[in-house]
């Protein structure tokens, strides 16, 4: 399993990448709630 996880960069993106996009959509959703606010 570790093995898998260190040799496998696909698996690490799939991973990394909601975190910007989660976070992204946190900050647009709350652009929005201060603007209808």
């Amino acid at each position: 399993m570790p093995d898998f996880s260190i040799s496998s960069p696909s698996t690490v993106t799939i991973l990394a990448l909601p975190t910007p996009a989660f976070l992204a959509d946190c900050t647009l959703s709350n652009s929005s709630v201060s603007e209808n606010t």
